[in-house]
């Protein structure tokens, strides 16, 4: 019962496993594709005009790479993601946002959240 949580967490979410702190939280969880693109795309409808970033310029949608995924969720034992998409909200003026990683293979999804 975090709003900081429950803002960037899928309500299809499913499986979900936490790792909170007191900068952000990363999680993973089972999801379809089509849910947290729809979810994602939510995002950017109710809070994507105030943006200090485009969502082009995030190249949302795109591949995501090795280093960038391990990185995001290092120190955590969690499985490698074999073919990977990345999604990313709305970033605010502080730099706060969520970048989300899509496994199409496995069907699982991790986000990292920065809040200040």
């Amino acid at each position: 019962q975090d709003f900081r949580i429950e803002r960037y967490l899928p309500p299809a979410a499913r499986n979900i496993t936490l790792e909170k702190t007191y900068v952000g939280h990363r999680a993973k969880y089972t999801i379809s594709e089509s849910e947290l693109k729809s979810y994602v795309d939510g995002l950017w409808a109710a809070t994507g005009e105030s943006s200090v970033i485009s969502r082009s310029d995030l190249e949302d949608g795109r591949s995501a790479q090795g280093e960038e995924i391990k990185s995001a969720i290092q120190g955590l034992d969690w499985p490698r993601m074999r073919e990977a998409i990345r999604f990313c909200s709305p970033v605010e003026s502080d730099g706060g946002g969520a970048k989300y990683f899509f496994d199409r293979t496995t069907g699982i999804a991790y986000h990292r959240v920065n809040y200040w």
